[in-house]
Parts: structure tokens; sequence; C-alpha cells
């Protein structure tokens, strides 16, 4: 999955997977998690947000289901 690079303090980069619904989040220290079941809608709002670290915590982060990849 192709990730964008964000300016986030917390965020590394993001990927979306439209097809499966798969919202793929790296982290800083290279830590990457998959979050399930995110609409497009959604993804598109996080990657508009004016602060994506508060998005991510309050409308993905505590809703979605997630694995972490390592």
């Amino acid at each position: 999955m192709k990730r964008k690079t964000v300016k986030s303090e917390k965020l590394s980069s993001i990927g979306y997977d439209k097809a499966e619904e798969t919202l793929e989040i790296e982290f800083p220290n290279g830590t990457i998690y998959h979050y399930y079941n995110v609409p497009p809608s959604e993804h598109r709002k996080l990657m508009k947000a004016p602060c994506i670290d508060r998005y991510m915590n309050l409308n993905i982060r505590s809703v979605y289901p997630y694995k972490s990849l390592g």
C-alpha cells in the first residue's frame, strides 16, 4: 500500500486501500498499524484535518479495529 508523508508530530505517513477499507498508519519509530472498516469519507476527513494527530485520536484510534504490523 502506498503511503503519503504527512505533517504531524506523531505520525509519519498514511496510506489507504479503498477496496479493503484499510487505513495504514506509520509512526516515526517505524511501527505500522492497519485500521479496518474505515470508510473512504473518513480517510478524506483525516487527510484534510487541520490537526491530523487530533483527528486520528478522536475519530480513528478509538473507533475502528486495528492491528500492529510491527
